[in-house]
C-alpha cells in the first residue's frame, strides 16, 4: 500500500481541527519567516508545544484514540501560505507498516513517538551529485520509544526510514514546515516539497553510500513492509560521527 504520505507533492487543502494547536504554533512560523529565530530554535520550541499537549490529558488523550480506534491519522492543523505550508498530524502506522527510505526538498520536521514503537534509520545528505542521485551517511539506526524525536531540516539528518514492529502499531506526532528554507541542497531544486523516495544503499563511494531517487512505486514495492535490517549498512560505510 502506497500511504498518501508519500504524496505530498499533491497541493492539500487547509484543516483546522484544533485551534489552540495554530495559535501556539503560527507565530513561531512566522518568526522563522522574519528570520528572528533559527530552524533549530522554533523545532525545539514546536516540541515544547507537543508535550505541554500532550499533559492535558482532556486534549491529547481524544486525539489518540481517534487515531487509534480509527486506524487512520489525524491532523490538528494544516496551512497554505503560498507556496510554503505547515501540517501537524498524527501519523497511524498499523503493525508492520514500513515508511520507506526518502528525502525532502526544503522541508524541516519535527516527529515524536506517541504511541508504540518504531525502528529509523537516519542519513545525513553529503553531496548532490546530480538531479537523481545524492551521496549520504549514516547517523543513527535505533529503536525509538515513547517521546523519542527525529529532527531534521534541510542541511540536518535529512534522509530517514521508518517502520512499526510486526507486532503492534505506532502512532507519531508529525510537524513538517515546507517551503521555508532559501538555502537548499538539492541543484536543482526540484518543484515539489514532497517526499522523494530513495534506494539508500545503491554503492559505496569514497566511504559514503549512493542513493538514488526512486519512484513512489518503485520505492514501496523495494521497501514496503520489510523490515529496515533487511539492508545493513556495510562495513565500509564511515558513519557521521566519524566523518
Amino acid at each position: 500500500m502506497v500511504k498518501i504520505n508519500s504524496r505530498m507533492s499533491e497541493k492539500r487543502r487547509d484543516i483546522l481541527n484544533d485551534a489552540r494547536v495554530r495559535e501556539s504554533m503560527h507565530p513561531l512560523l512566522m518568526r522563522l519567516e522574519q528570520s528572528t529565530i533559527s530552524v533549530s530554535h522554533m523545532q525545539y520550541a514546536f516540541l515544547e508545544i507537543l508535550r505541554t499537549h500532550q499533559s492535558d490529558s482532556g486534549f491529547w488523550d481524544s486525539r489518540l484514540k481517534f487515531c487509534s480506534d480509527k486506524e487512520e491519522d489525524y491532523i490538528f492543523w494544516r496551512e497554505d501560505f503560498g507556496g510554503k505550508d505547515i501540517t501537524v498530524s498524527l501519523l497511524y502506522l498499523e503493525p508492520g507498516e514500513v515508511h520507506p527510505p526518502h528525502h525532502h526538498n526544503n522541508v524541516i520536521s519535527v516527529q515524536s513517538v506517541v504511541s508504540g514503537q518504531i525502528w529509523a534509520r537516519e542519513y545525513q545528505r553529503i553531496k548532490c551529485m546530480d538531479a537523481d542521485n545524492i551521496l549520504i551517511s549514516p547517523v543513527r539506526d535505533r529503536l525509538l520509544k515513547k517521546n523519542d524525536e527525529i529532527v531534521a531540516h534541510e542541511w540536518l539528518n535529512n534522509v530517514h526510514w521508518f517502520a512499526a514492529p510486526k507486532d503492534e502499531p505506532a502512532v507519531i506526532w508529525n510537524c513538517n514546515v515546507r517551503g521555508f528554507e532559501t538555502n537548499l541542497f538539492l541543484h536543482p531544486a526540484p518543484n515539489s516539497l514532497g517526499r522523494i523516495l530513495l534506494d539508500p544503499h545503491v554503492k559505496v563511494i569514497n566511504g559514503c553510500l549512493l542513493a538514488q531517487k526512486l519512484t513512489v512505486e518503485e520505492g514501496y514495492e523495494k521497501f514496503g513492509n520489510k523490515p529496515i535490517a533487511n539492508w545493513p549498512i556495510p562495513d565500509e560505510v564511515i558513519w557521521m560521527d566519524k566523518i
